[in-house]
């Protein structure tokens, strides 16, 4: 995760569209193929292959089965089955169900409905609308009043 530009981080909603993705250690916003994917502890972005899995307390791509899960505060790969859900910032693996969502910044788990978005840098959960997507951090002049 990207440290820093907290002070401004609020000055920003940017519309969503299908052609975004968001470059989290770049701080920048990049056209979106789906033959990319974003290696954030690299700070690079890499063809994506569905064969390929970012570990990113590893700094590595790792090959990517469907039974693999990263576990990031615990710096491992574990078997990944339904029922299970990664709580990082509690370096804790939790029960998965529809109804719970991960609010990292906050340590907690908290209902997840389809009106809510997760807004990390925020440490805050805000009303979720199509047109809303989530920045965490971005440089000035984009995020400057």
């Amino acid at each position: 995760m990207s440290v820093g530009h907290t002070s401004i981080v609020l000055a920003i909603k940017l519309p969503f569209i299908s052609t975004v993705i968001y470059v989290d250690s770049l701080d920048i916003v990049l056209p979106f193929p789906s033959t990319v994917i974003y290696v954030d502890s690299l700070d690079i972005v890499l063809p994506f292959t569905s064969t390929v899995i970012y570990v990113d307390s590893l700094d590595i791509v790792l090959p990517f089965p469907s039974t693999v899960i990263y576990v990031g505060s615990l710096d491992i790969v574990l078997p990944f089955t339904s029922t299970v859900i990664y709580v990082d910032s509690l370096d804790i693996v939790l029960p998965f169900t529809s109804a719970v969502i991960y609010v990292d910044s906050l340590d907690i788990v908290l209902p997840f409905t389809s009106r809510f978005i997760y807004l990390d840098s925020l440490d805050i959960v805000l009303p979720f609308t199509s047109i809303v997507t989530y920045l965490d951090f971005l440089l000035p002049p984009l995020a400057t009043y």
